[in-house]
């Protein structure tokens, strides 16, 4: 017979005698823990070199699948962090949206209203203005009997003296008057180191007028030719000026210099000008510059 058959043959039979005494076969895979008395959460291992059956974990194969159990948690974990924080932009957007809108209904009202206030302005300020001019006009119209003297020297500023220097001066350039034409006179607060400005206010208008219309006769007199003092200091006649009227004055003495005109001069608050000899007459304020 055969040597392969006859192992078959006795192989067989070594079962089926191990069967009926009732003998624990030698395997080759592994059972459970519990089907051989082990400890749970282990396997049997019998096929080892020395045919004693040992403990396995499943630990051992578990730590294969870890990494993607892990990933998986913190994948969810993310994920619902993630529609936390979406859940709550979008609120928050919401709110935001709800803001806006409020504030646009706001800016709008808003702007009505100031459309109306400027549209109410508008004519106020027209008004301002108008009044503004007014009062400059009549407060001009007041000083018509005022007049400043520049560069007059006198020992000191009481009514005596300055009323005879006042007079001296008139006597220079052919106006006759005398103390009692005199309303009030005294010197203004010193702006510089020279010489105080004298504010002199006569009792007639008219009087005044003639005065300042004669200042042209003062281009070469000075304090020293009429006996007020030994100084060599020439003598100027202004009209008083209100503050608006002064600064165009200013302005126009200015402009005067730097473009060379021939002549510059108010009357009655207004300031008139000249470009050159000869030429017309013109009002400071009509022009262009």
């Amino acid at each position: 017979m055969p040597k392969r058959i006859r192992r078959r043959r006795q192989s067989s039979k070594t079962l089926s005698s191990s069967s009926e005494s009732g003998a624990t076969p030698k395997r080759s895979k592994m059972a459970t823990a519990e089907s051989v008395g082990r400890s749970p959460g282990a396997c049997v291992d019998y096929n080892t070199s020395d045919g004693e059956p040992r403990e396995m974990s499943f630990d051992k194969f578990k730590s294969t699948e870890e990494p993607h159990l892990t990933l998986r948690m913190v994948f969810t974990e993310l994920m619902s962090k993630l529609d936390s924080i979406s859940a709550d932009l979008r609120t928050e957007i919401r709110c935001l949206k709800q803001s806006m809108s409020h504030l646009d209904d706001t800016v709008t009202g808003h702007d009505t209203r100031i459309l109306a206030v400027e549209n109410e302005i508008g004519p106020l300020r027209k008004e301002v203005e108008e009044l503004r001019d007014r009062q400059n006009i009549s407060e001009q119209y007041h000083r018509r009997y005022s007049l400043e003297l520049h560069g007059l020297h006198t020992e000191n500023g009481s009514f005596e003296v300055i009323s005879a220097a006042v007079c001296k001066i008139g006597k220079a350039v052919g106006v006759v008057m005398s103390a009692s034409d005199i309303d009030n006179c005294h010197p203004l607060p010193r702006v510089s180191q020279g010489l105080p400005v004298i504010v002199v206010k006569f009792k007639s208008s008219y009087l005044a007028s003639t005065f300042y219309a004669a200042k042209v006769k003062l281009r070469q007199v000075r304090n020293e030719d009429i006996g007020i003092s030994s100084q060599s200091k020439q003598i100027y006649v202004n009209e008083s000026l209100t503050k608006v009227n002064a600064e165009i004055y200013k302005r126009a003495r200015t402009l005067c210099k730097e473009r060379k005109w021939y002549s510059i001069w108010t009357k009655y608050g207004v300031t008139f000008l000249k470009t050159v000899k000869g030429a017309r007459t013109v009002k400071f304020i009509e022009m262009n510059v």
